[in-house]
């Protein structure tokens, strides 16, 4: 191919065949290591100990948090329930309120909690269980056990 000057030269590839076909012709250099370009599906990962060891940390952390914002959630609905029951709400109908209040939440999202909406739907069978049990203490289950990672005693 000729240039304007009337010289030849070689065109421009910018695909990553071309750049892997450059690092090929590029001259041997001792002491530098090629990155790992290729996916890792199994150990051992190309990480360091210290940043894998954070990300462990960082995942305890929040399953933690989880953990206690299901259990504040599940405390949450437990009061509802009992300020429906003290109004003297019967159960059929707790139920419909607390799943309509649900409902409610996720197709209107309030400006001060805008995720409440996704998780209301999300937790919508969670919410409809605690509340049963909640509405019958120590009658389905014997005593409100240990909570499990689902906060529902399992």
């Amino acid at each position: 191919m000729v240039d304007g000057c009337g010289g030849r030269h070689q065109p421009r590839a910018y695909g990553s065949r071309a750049r892997f076909t450059a690092l090929l012709a590029a001259p041997f250099l001792v002491g530098v290591v090629m990155p790992n370009l290729a996916a890792v599906r199994e150990p051992p990962f190309a990480l360091t100990p210290r940043a894998s060891a954070r990300v462990e940390l960082a995942l305890e952390g929040a399953f933690r948090m989880h953990d206690a914002a299901v259990q504040e959630l599940r405390s949450a609905v437990e009061a509802c329930v009992a300020e429906l029951q003290q109004q003297g709400m019967p159960p059929e109908a707790m139920l419909v309120t607390m799943r309509a209040y649900m409902q409610h939440t996720v197709a209107h999202p309030s400006v001060e909690h805008p995720v409440a909406a996704r998780a209301a739907h999300l937790y919508m069978d969670h919410v409809i269980h605690w509340s049963i049990l909640a509405y019958y203490p120590g009658t389905i289950l014997p005593a409100r056990r240990a909570s499990g990672p689902r906060g529902d005693g399992s």
